[in-house]
């Protein structure tokens, strides 16, 4: 009687295991389909990708990534740095590794900071983005002193802008190419340090041209901010209207240059500005400067940087006899960038690889008697 009694309690007790077993499984089955359907996965609760949370793998190089701004650089994925292969990546193929492109990007920098001339003085406005097509243009009066009384209730005239145009940024840019058969030579994808995929010694990787793509995009940009591009209705520091204009003297006069100079900082104090300055001639020009007082041990050129507080430098986009005296600060002038100089990828073109170094600016002039040219 006893042993029937036990063993009706085993049955009853193993049909509740049984039950609970199966409750808890259509639970957990009901509740994965909820998760698959309307949960926070990768579908979404719309059943749609969510977009946030997938990598695209389009093959094209991320702008993002593909740009090394002077002032600093995007770093690589993750997966980059692990050797992974990541499609939406920089460069479609990989014909870079990862320290070559870093020592790219440091060629840029370096590069443009020793030839680029007009950003030495003028300050930078942005970066606006690439997609930046066009920036307002406002021009100022001198403006007159301030008012000064007890009650602040004296009739003045406000700071405000004369005109308001707009002006165009273009893109400056110059392609390079890196051929395949150095780039092999390198061993980017090395075995082991020094030797490439065939066990030969590899090579540094030669960055003279892309050296040059940057020379090339430096002298452009020097040459807008100097003489302005007519044909898209942009002034230069040496074009512009409503500058300071001064006869230029003999600069092979010994103490002629540092007179002329002299002059222009005279005439821009008349108009309104007092500094500080900065002087931009021509190689010419700045040659005739070294040359030494008589009995005095002093080269002109240290003479003439006691007024130019802001420096004194030498540019190829001024020719024959040429200088500018700058009263500088943004109020002034200012160097609008779109996107700063750096890389793109074009993809390879005969089993060779073509770069593009590129950048968009454009010199923003907001009170042209700011400037005293010397012609």
């Amino acid at each position: 009687m006893i042993i029937m009694k036990k063993k009706r309690l085993f049955d009853r007790v193993k049909e509740t295991t049984i039950c609970l077993v199966v409750t808890f499984s259509c639970i957990m089955f009901i509740s994965g389909i909820g998760n698959f359907a309307f949960g926070d996965g990768p579908q979404g609760r719309s059943g749609r990708p969510d977009a946030s949370k997938l990598i695209s793998g389009t093959g094209n190089y991320n702008a993002d990534r593909s740009k090394e701004c002077c002032n600093g650089s995007a770093g690589p994925s993750q997966k980059e740095r692990k050797g992974g292969n990541d499609t939406g990546s920089f460069f479609l193929e990989k014909p870079l590794g990862h320290e070559q492109l870093e020592q790219m990007k440091r060629t840029v920098c370096n590069t443009s900071r020793k030839h680029l001339v007009g950003r030495k003085f003028i300050k930078v406005y942005g970066s606006l983005g690439a997609g930046a097509q066009s920036v307002p243009w406002d021009t100022y009066l001198p403006p007159a002193m301030a008012n000064i009384d007890l009650l602040g209730n004296s009739e003045h005239q406000p700071v405000g802008t004369q005109k308001r145009t707009f002006l165009p940024i273009p893109q400056i840019y110059k392609d390079f190419i890196l051929y395949n058969r150095d780039l092999s030579a390198t061993g980017h994808k090395q075995g082991h340090k020094g030797h490439n995929d065939d066990g030969c010694i590899s090579m540094p990787l030669d960055l003279s041209t892309l050296e040059n793509a940057v020379i090339q995009c430096a002298k452009m940009e020097d040459d807008m901010i100097f003489n302005g591009l007519p044909e898209m209705g942009i002034p230069g520091l040496t074009t512009v209207e409503g500058r300071n204009i001064i006869p230029m003297k003999d600069w092979s006069v010994l103490g002629d240059g540092f007179l002329n100079v002299v002059e222009a900082t005279q005439k821009l104090a008349e108009t309104g500005f007092y500094g500080p300055y900065a002087l931009v001639v021509s190689p010419h020009l700045y040659i005739n400067l070294h040359r030494v007082f008589e009995k005095t041990g002093v080269l002109e050129i240290q003479r003439v940087k006691s007024f130019m507080k802001c420096g004194v430098y030498s540019s190829n986009a001024l020719k024959g006899n040429t200088a500018v005296v700058v009263a500088t600060g943004q109020n002034n002038i200012d160097l609008v960038i779109g996107e700063d100089m750096g890389l793109a990828y074009h993809g390879p073109e005969n089993l060779n690889h073509r770069f593009r170094v590129w950048e968009s600016a454009v010199l923003r002039i907001k009170c042209p008697q700011a400037i005293c040219t010397i012609e």
